[in-house]
């Protein structure tokens, strides 16, 4: 299926100077309580995902394993079964009921405790779509902050996950050949003249007083 929320959805969306349309665009609007989401969730930072797949829990899971999920879809979203039809539509015998899940994490443990030594554990993060961490799409606002954090709590690093201080954002300046010669006219002769000029002024203006 492909995860589809009118109420979040968007035909095109901009990252950098690379322009993303033509397919499934769902932005994560509602997150879970989770180490990994929290912060981003605090700051109202965006995910964006292309053509996710619905994620849910197996009805065979173990008990002790322990599931929680990350993001999901407005009460309107569902998972789309139907691929040929341009305007995705709900359809209560195909389709996936909303709220459906695109992030999810499951905790286990895989030994037994020995004396004071607590058992391993292991850690699986799942997503629906890996297209937000790729080249061009990375820089999304909370992408990088979702991907590092993810990474932290796989290894047990909880007191590491946190959200990457903002990047100084690079103002460029175009000018034509006429604008830049006009700077030079203003900065290198214009400029230097009025305060030579000024100067002076101000010289001629005291040796009169004098």
């Amino acid at each position: 299926d492909i995860v589809i929320d009118p109420q979040a959805y968007m035909p095109m969306i901009q990252f950098g100077k690379k322009v993303m349309q033509g397919s499934p665009i769902y932005p994560v609007l509602q997150y879970d309580y989770h180490q990994i989401v929290n912060d981003i969730s605090r700051q109202n930072l965006i995910c964006v995902f292309i053509s996710a797949r619905s994620i849910s829990r197996a009805d065979d899971m173990p008990q002790n394993y322990i599931y929680n999920t990350l993001f999901n879809t407005t009460e309107a979203g569902w998972g789309e079964t139907d691929f040929t039809d341009s305007r995705p539509r709900f359809d209560k015998k195909k389709d996936i009921p909303g709220p459906v899940y695109s992030g999810a994490v499951v905790q286990f443990k895989t030994g037994a405790k020995t004396g004071n030594v607590k058992p391993a554990e292991g850690r699986v993060a799942v997503f629906g779509d890996s297209d937000f961490i790729c080249n061009g799409i990375a820089d999304g606002p909370g992408h990088k902050d979702l991907f590092a954090n993810t990474i932290q709590w796989l290894l047990d690093q909880e007191r590491d996950i946190t959200i990457r201080p903002k990047k100084a954002e690079e103002a460029e300046l175009f000018l034509s050949a006429a604008e830049q010669l006009m700077m030079q006219l203003v900065f290198i002769i214009l400029l230097p003249l009025a305060i030579a000029g000024s100067g002076i002024a101000v010289f001629m203006h005291r040796r009169k007083i004098n």
